[in-house]
């Protein structure tokens, strides 16, 4: 059941447009945009909140912090106790910057310049995906000018990216402010759009990452209604996606809460007699 969580220190102020993300017994919340009303900037601010004591803290970090930003994405880090930032809109525009943190040395490291010409980051709501042990997989966004379907590589070793990568099948199209999230060798694509959702109900695409190749998913039940800027996570235990809220094409906002079983259930055996 939903209860209100009784905490110590000071909680973050109100925000949009910032990320959220649970490693190692604390959840880490970076940026947004924030602020009275008519004057809302984007915000740096690190901050993290311990799920044994129930207290928010500032994080005290070393290295370069990632510039104020929102409508980025953050994940976990292929190398254990990292996350990774990368892209978002501030300020100064479209951000193409990408850094990691690592939460053991409590220290940032910038992997892409915000300059950097071979930067596939340069997006706002775009998403990026931990697979394997030394790549991300980046898919979709804005410019600012265009969505795009664009799928990209980063090695966190060389630090290069490769892309437009070539697939097959039945691919998403151009969308921004999707979800998706790697289980074992696949990607799973689940709604967002050009600005609204242009389709009714939610779709989910699942990428095969060792083939390349695409794949409408049909899932049995009431599918949720279309929607960007919603959020999902994923629970290895009972391979299982969560997804909450966001807004539909009409620009409303929902605050539904869905459940999608990745291994379909058993067919009840027929009956004896």
């Amino acid at each position: 059941c939903w209860q209100q969580v009784v905490f110590t220190g000071s909680m973050p102020g109100e925000r949009s447009g910032h990320s959220v993300l649970a490693m190692n017994g604390q959840v880490f919340l970076f940026g947004g945009c924030g602020g009275s009303e008519g004057n809302t900037p984007c915000m740096s601010d690190f901050i993290c909140f311990n799920l044994s004591t129930l207290t928010w803290s500032k994080v005290q970090a070393e290295g370069t912090t990632p510039s104020p930003r929102a409508s980025f994405e953050m994940c976990r880090g292929c190398l254990p106790d990292t996350l990774i930032i990368a892209g978002g809109t501030g300020s100064e525009g479209i951000c193409g910057d990408m850094h990691e943190y690592n939460a053991r040395t409590r220290r940032w490291r910038q992997l892409v310049a915000r300059d950097d010409p071979g930067s596939r980051c340069r997006y706002y709501g775009q998403t990026a995906c931990p697979w394997g042990d030394r790549t991300l997989v980046l898919f979709g966004g804005s410019s600012g000018h265009e969505y795009t379907d664009h799928l990209y590589t980063f090695d966190l070793e060389t630090l290069r990216f490769a892309g437009p990568v070539a697939t097959t099948g039945d691919r998403p199209s151009a969308r921004y402010k999707h979800q998706a999230v790697v289980v074992g060798d696949e990607l799973y694509v689940l709604g967002g759009g050009a600005y609204k959702p242009t389709a009714p109900q939610l779709d989910i695409f699942r990428l095969d990452l060792t083939r390349w190749h695409w794949e409408r998913v049909a899932a049995a039940g009431a599918a949720p209604p279309a929607r960007v800027a919603h959020t999902c996570a994923y629970d290895p235990r009972s391979r299982a996606l969560y997804l909450w809220g966001g807004f539909d094409a009409e620009l409303e906002r929902l605050n539904d809460f869905y459940r999608l079983d990745l291994d379909p259930r058993p067919a009840d055996p027929p009956a004896e007699g």
